[in-house]
């Protein structure tokens, strides 16, 4: 990436664009490396990086595309973002979202991919320019004898209850979701979820870089879970006078005791520890708040 230790930082206060500006480099990465782990300190901020990234993404080869003819082979194709959670809460959302496709805002979710390789009816069909792999596992899919019961299930032929007495239910659903997971360009995950697998082969194996959004309220400890013992080229965006969460700071026992001894140190974000470091860092100053 031409920068120190392949670290990128970006400061800049409430308002200044930094999540829009981290996806712009998320998507710069991507093009460069390869596919990138994405993150923050929560599940909130976390939706927000995916959300911000998908309609990046889209705009950028909308913008590219037109000017390009339809079937065009330079066509720009969309970038699969995916924002993930743990296995089992993934297939409880499929359920969730085949009873009722508008219970939940669900546009990123790996559920909601899912359900658009299976052709079910309650979501749309694959864009002209959606990925070529996400394409081209569709019809691998079409023609797995194996994964009748499950096509069928998807698109509504038969109930959830008969779908549940096939043999391999729970199986079939779990692989469809693996290698829907292993066509991300963008995989977005909470530091805590990053740990279970398949999630952990993702990052150990594809992964070929790591953007965290809102860094500065990141905890070291999570961070060095994405980014430790791999080192991969990284990009960190946030504001630097916000700080992590701390659990205790100076609460004391009875005989005057520190319960935790280390909360000055927990209180430094590693968006605070690199800039200290001396790493370039890119500043965005105005708000763009009104």
């Amino acid at each position: 990436m031409g920068r120190e230790l392949n670290i990128g930082l970006v400061i800049g206060p409430p308002g200044s664009g930094k999540t829009t500006f981290g996806a712009a480099a998320a998507l710069a990465m991507q093009v460069q490396l390869g596919q990138i782990l994405c993150s923050g300190p929560s599940h909130a901020s976390i939706d927000i990086f995916a959300h911000r990234l998908d309609q990046r993404a889209r705009a950028v080869a909308a913008r590219y595309n037109a000017v390009m003819p339809a079937g065009d082979a330079e066509r720009c194709h969309h970038r699969l973002v995916i924002r993930i959670y743990r296995p089992g809460d993934e297939i409880n959302a499929v359920t969730q979202l085949l009873r009722d496709p508008q219970d939940v805002d669900w546009a990123a979710r790996r559920a909601y991919w899912f359900l658009v390789v299976l052709r079910s009816n309650a979501v749309p069909p694959l864009h002209v320019d959606s990925k070529p792999g996400l394409v081209n596992l569709q019809a691998d899919i079409d023609t797995r004898p194996a994964l009748l019961h499950l096509r069928q299930w998807a698109t509504g032929q038969i109930s959830s209850q008969q779908y549940a007495a096939t043999p391999g239910a729970v199986s079939n659903i779990d692989d469809v979701l693996c290698e829907i997971m292993c066509q991300a360009d963008f995989l977005c995950v909470h530091p805590s979820d990053a740990e279970v697998s398949p999630i952990t082969h993702w990052k150990r194996i594809l992964a070929r870089g790591l953007a965290v959004d809102e860094a500065g309220s990141m905890s070291r400890a999570d961070f060095y879970g994405l980014w430790g013992n791999t080192l991969l080229p990284c990009f960190l965006v946030g504001d630097p006078n916000k700080n992590p969460v701390v659990l205790t700071t100076d609460e004391k026992d009875a005989d005057g005791n520190l319960y935790n001894r280390f909360a000055a140190d927990g209180a430094v974000s590693p968006l605070k520890f690199l800039m200290a470091t001396g790493i370039p860092v890119f500043r965005l100053e105005d708000s763009t708040r009104r």
